[in-house]
């Protein structure tokens, strides 16, 4: 008896023993079964999660790409504008560009290619009216030969002529020469003070010529009236073989050129002159007074007529 109760204590021990096992064996199984499935659903939501965020990053790209060009593209035209308000053509040209260069689509080009066009003739004129220059002048009517400046660039182009004129007369006064006096002459022949300027040449010529060692001397004049007389009468004939040139510097300043055989009759202010001929390469000079009626015939001896 006691045998079968001590069996029977030890059945029930350990069908309690299996029943805690099996019990536990579920928790087990259960708790890892929740466990799996919470891993699962956070991995699910992880992964989602980076979904959607790459969803908002693409779609920010989108954004961006349609908006930010378009800001881009506004803020440089808005430059562009305050560029050309402070008249700062070229500067306000690069921005234009570079909105018609980076946005050719944009609805804003069309507006900026206009601006260009405005800007680039005020930055012609601007340049040509800063520095008054015959080149930035011409570059203006080459461009824009309808230009609404063109008035003002011609106003500018004669005024400028002027001023470069008058620079170049001062020069030639403050040189005093020969050459630049003719140089002037050449380049400035309806200045008003040209018949002076001739003068002045022909003066100093005829004292080039009296100053020159090599020089050779004029016989004087054949007198052919005694009368004394206001103007003087020269009758003069080349026989040089070669064509004459006879420079007058005194009351009158006069440049007389004959052709070989020609004959001239020259009147002349009665007074003191120096005179200065050259012919044939050579050159004669002397000082002679005119008070009436003279002639005198040059000729080069040993020459060939």
């Amino acid at each position: 008896m006691t045998n079968l109760k001590t069996i029977v204590k030890v059945k029930n021990k350990e069908n309690i023993l299996f029943s805690y096992t099996s019990l536990i064996c579920y928790l087990v199984f259960i708790f890892s079964g929740c466990v799996d499935e919470r891993s699962h659903n956070i991995e699910n939501h992880s992964l989602n999660s980076e979904k959607n965020q790459e969803s908002k990053i693409q779609n920010t790209i989108k954004k961006d790409s349609i908006i930010k060009p378009a800001y881009n593209g506004n803020v440089l035209l808005l430059k562009a504008k305050a560029e050309i308000k402070a008249s700062n053509y070229k500067s306000a040209i690069g921005y234009l560009d570079s909105i018609i260069i980076k946005y050719p689509d944009s609805s804003i080009t069309i507006e900026a290619i206009q601006m260009q066009t405005f800007a680039s003739e005020e930055n012609y004129y601007y340049i040509a009216r800063s520095s008054k220059s015959e080149t930035s002048c011409e570059n203006y009517l080459n461009f824009y030969p309808k230009g609404k400046y063109v008035n003002k660039i011609n106003a500018i182009i004669a005024e400028q002529k002027i001023v470069k004129m008058n620079e170049a007369y001062a020069h030639a006064i403050n040189q005093n020469s020969i050459y630049t006096f003719k140089q002037f002459v050449e380049d400035y022949p309806n200045h008003p003070q040209v018949k002076s300027i001739n003068r002045k040449i022909i003066q100093l010529e005829v004292d080039e010529i009296l100053a020159d060692n090599n020089t050779g001397h004029m016989p004087s004049f054949t007198r052919t009236s005694f009368s004394n007389t206001r103007v003087s009468s020269v009758d003069i004939k080349n026989d040089t073989g070669c064509k004459l040139e006879v420079r007058y510097s005194g009351d009158d300043v006069r440049l007389i050129i004959f052709e070989v055989g020609q004959s001239k009759t020259v009147n002349l202010t009665s007074g003191d002159y120096k005179i200065a001929a050259s012919a044939c390469g050579a050159n004669y000079a002397g000082i002679e007074n005119l008070n009436g009626d003279y002639n005198s015939t040059f000729y080069i001896s040993n020459s060939i007529r």
